[in-house]
């Protein structure tokens, strides 16, 4: 080979290596493949060990977009302590608080002076999409999770476990890229369409936390301190019904004058029977109560309500609502539960 050939076959030489070299750190510095993502998610979701994070959940389905402010922390222990804060975008006075600390889990309505202890072992066994380590385990435990990356955010596609709401079997979550957390996730229908969104903002995953911040009485306390109670009757109570009723109708509507308010009982006959119990609440001739019952945590958009051997149970506007049927499925009761709102008044 002569000279001049040597030296160019040299630099061709070369001039391969270097693009062979440029593409391997071109690839390198593409888009992360998904499992080194939920590699990193898993990651976070094992370093967490405190936070408080601020919530918005919109129920996208309906005409009025309903918001819903939430206040979660968190703080890692042997028993895992959570707080979460519920109440309507605008009305403070319809705040409730699910409260997980050692006593066991508690269902809060400060207004009502009132908390329900549950035998239960929330969230392990009912998933929650406004709790981080649920929506970044739905991630690791979907074997046919799907990954898209956008310009801020990992965005992962998984099937849901919300047991209460089977309506809802997908869901889009949205992971920000510098820390790995979930930053908003999109519950879908069957057909994919986004009925319900939460959006987290906020955040502080380094939070400290007082003695009494996971006390239930401390945090009754302090509802009755700011005079959160207003223990009213209302003389002119008028029971509501719900909107939907699954083709039922009313049947038989009943009145009983209590020392500390006022119960309906409303009966509801059709294909499916069911019967709604109203109950006025003077929280001030009541006082604190504590009840410990057998039951399930579900979340019914206006309030938290739970399921126990009654039926479906939940407090709303100063009023405690009993739903009991021989004939509905838990997913029939949620919804009938669900279309319940003060506004919506015979």
């Amino acid at each position: 080979m002569k000279k001049g050939d040597m030296c160019m076959w040299e630099r061709r030489h070369w001039l391969i290596v270097f693009l062979l070299g440029l593409i391997i750190v071109l690839s390198g510095c593409g888009t992360p493949s998904e499992d080194k993502v939920m590699q990193k998610v898993e990651k976070a979701l094992e370093d967490i060990q405190t936070y408080k994070i601020q919530a918005d959940m919109k129920i996208t389905s309906e005409e009025d977009g309903r918001t819903y402010l939430m206040d979660v922390w968190y703080e890692k222990r042997d028993t895992d302590f959570y707080r979460v804060t519920l109440h309507k975008q605008d009305d403070e006075d319809s705040k409730q608080i699910i409260l997980k600390n050692e006593e066991g889990v508690f269902v809060l309505t400060p207004k009502l002076n009132k908390s329900f202890k549950f035998q239960a072992d929330w969230p392990k066994n009912n998933r929650q999409p406004y709790l981080l380590q649920t929506v970044m385990q739905d991630i690791l435990d979907d074997r046919n999770v799907t990954m898209v990356e956008e310009e801020d955010f990992y965005v992962f596609e998984t099937v849901t476990n919300y047991q209460n709401n089977p309506n809802l079997p997908y869901q889009y979550v949205y992971i920000d890229k510098k820390n790995h957390m979930p930053k908003a996730v999109q519950l879908l229908d069957e057909e994919k369409t986004i009925q319900m969104e939460v959006s987290f903002h906020d955040e502080q995953f380094e939070a400290e936390f007082a003695k009494t911040d996971f006390d239930r009485k401390a945090i009754l306390d302090e509802a009755l301190a700011k005079e959160y109670v207003d223990g009213e009757v209302d003389n002119d109570f008028v029971a509501s019904y719900p909107l939907e009723l699954l083709g039922a109708t009313l049947n038989e509507e009943e009145y009983i004058e209590l020392d500390g308010g006022i119960r309906a009982i409303t009966t509801f006959k059709g294909e499916k029977d069911f019967t709604l119990i109203q109950e006025q609440i003077d929280s001030l001739k009541v006082g604190a109560e504590e009840r410990e019952t057998m039951g399930e945590v579900v979340h019914l958009g206006h309030s938290i309500g739970v399921f126990s051997a009654n039926g479906l149970e939940w407090n709303a506007n100063n009023v405690h609502y009993q739903l009991a049927s021989d004939d509905l499925t838990r997913e029939e009761m949620i919804d009938i539960a669900v279309s319940m709102e003060a506004e919506y008044i015979k």
